[in-house]
């Protein structure tokens, strides 16, 4: 299956790469994108990897979480791909995630 990150997920992840920039250095935002992204990849070949996150509440959409050190990656399963919906810090607090600005 294909992995497609959604725009709001793409901006969260730039945000927090922004962050680690600014107080850790551009190197250490580097290798956490890597991280990030090649742990996202892994649910092209297993797209059920991740638990469910039932902290979402959707009747229409199963939500299901892949965790990378202090990040979830938040994602859902189509009939064709998987949706990355979220890059969340879970030290934050839970119900701002897919929460919009």
């Amino acid at each position: 299956m294909m992995v497609v990150f959604q725009p709001f997920a793409y901006a969260r992840l730039l945000e927090i790469l922004d962050y680690v920039t600014e107080h850790q250095g551009a190197e250490q935002a580097e290798a956490l994108a890597e991280r990030i992204v090649n742990r996202a990849l892994e649910l092209g070949m297993h797209p059920r990897l991740g638990a469910v996150e039932y902290l979402i509440n959707d009747p229409e959409q199963e939500y299901r979480r892949l965790v990378e050190g202090h990040y979830k990656i938040i994602y859902w399963i189509s009939a064709r791909d998987v949706r990355i919906a979220d890059i969340f810090d879970s030290r934050r607090d839970p119900s701002d995630m897919l929460r919009r600005p």
